[in-house]
């Protein structure tokens, strides 16, 4: 709760309420809420027993104050009467505590002080040492109750008989058995062998044509270095008259090596022919591709739109569930491997054929005719 005035120059009366109201619960204050634009009163909820809460009512946990019964009246009971606010901070002003229906509190029980100490209270048996004589050096003045002589440990020890009190027992140092602390056994100095071990002989491995970790291949005989060089020979030779065979060779080789089946995708182009082709084709940075890597497609699509296509088409876009405009030379990132493509002049003709193709891959079911271009 702030100490100082709780109605300041943030709060404005609102007009249909020129005299605020006493605090009641579930009742308006009269007065706007300061954080927000709504022109709604605040109103009163359950506080404490001596306090109560204020909150806006426009928005849910919006603004909530807390303030003491007896400092609101007082404030409200000034401003009621023609004063402005806020109203200066006097506690002699506030009077009493009071609660919500105005009836006078007690006042509070004083809070324990956190410094003040509770007085230990004096020990139930003294030390008997003090009225026979003098006393241990760290005498104590609060006697053992099973002490035989009532005295504190120090002077049991000091002064009482020993063995007679079974409360203060000293413990007797533990002390080794006199055999060993007369005949301890003699330490035997370290001795040097008497002749070095040999050290191990290295051992030599024949020269080898390592193939892989911890496997070791054959050494190779002279004729077959002669067939090696005379092989690398030839091939810069061949790479030199003719580099286009070499790029078949390549080709066949990246054609033979392994390949992602997660990467090859099926394009169904849907034209005004009867048959509508399905294309298969390997896109290696799937799901990003570029559609005019698939030469396939693009033949077939030149020869279904004409002379006069602009090397854009239509495909379903799976994720906006719509038709998706998009040229065959812009990288996309795709979300289905099923892609279901037409020419965009052709798609009013082909739309039954369309939606065929569409339910047969479980896919449609469209949200609107417009297309997205990209």
């Amino acid at each position: 709760m702030p100490k100082g005035p709780y109605i300041g120059n943030r709060y404005q009366r609102l007009p249909q309420h020129q005299v605020l109201p006493p605090p009641k619960h579930g009742g308006k204050v009269g007065l706007s809420c300061p954080d927000c634009s709504n022109n709604t009163s605040l109103v009163y909820v359950p506080g404490g027993e001596e306090t109560v809460k204020v909150k806006c009512a426009s928005i849910r946990n919006h603004y909530y104050r807390t303030f003491k019964l007896n400092q609101l009246n007082h404030e409200i009971a000034c401003i009621n009467a023609g004063a402005k606010y806020p109203i200066p901070f006097d506690p002699s002003a506030h009077g009493p505590r009071v609660n919500i229906a105005g009836v006078v509190l007690p006042p509070p029980p004083p809070k324990p002080s956190k410094t003040a100490k509770t007085p230990r209270a004096p020990p139930a048996i003294m030390c008997a040492r003090p009225q026979e004589g003098a006393t241990a050096a760290k005498h104590k003045p609060a006697g053992h109750a099973a002490c035989s002589s009532r005295y504190c440990k120090s002077c049991c020890i000091a002064y009482g008989p020993p063995g007679a009190c079974h409360a203060h027992r000293q413990k007797e140092p533990i002390m080794p058995p006199a055999q060993l602390r007369s005949n301890p056994a003699p330490r035997v100095p370290h001795q040097p062998p008497t002749a070095p071990p040999n050290p191990k002989r290295l051992r030599l491995i024949p020269a080898q044509c390592a193939q892989s970790v911890r496997r070791s291949g054959r050494t190779i005989p002279d004729e077959s270095d002669k067939i090696i060089e005379r092989a690398t020979q030839a091939q810069a030779e061949r790479k030199q008259l003719s580099p286009h065979v070499v790029v078949q060779d390549d080709a066949r080789a990246s054609s033979n090596a392994p390949f992602d089946e997660g990467k090859v995708v099926s394009l169904h182009l849907v034209t005004l022919e009867q048959r509508h082709p399905v294309l298969s084709h390997m896109f290696p940075q799937w799901p990003l591709a570029t559609l005019q890597d698939c030469t396939s497609l693009l033949r077939k699509a030149k020869e279904a739109a004409g002379p006069k296509w602009d090397d854009t088409v239509l495909f379903w876009d799976e994720e906006i569930r719509n038709w998706h405009e998009i040229p065959v030379t812009l990288p996309h990132r795709y979300t289905h491997r099923h892609l279901v493509i037409c020419i965009p002049s052709q798609r009013v003709a082909l739309c039954t054929q369309l939606q065929e193709v569409l339910e047969d891959l479980h896919m449609g079911n469209q949200r609107s005719l417009k297309v997205h271009p990209t």
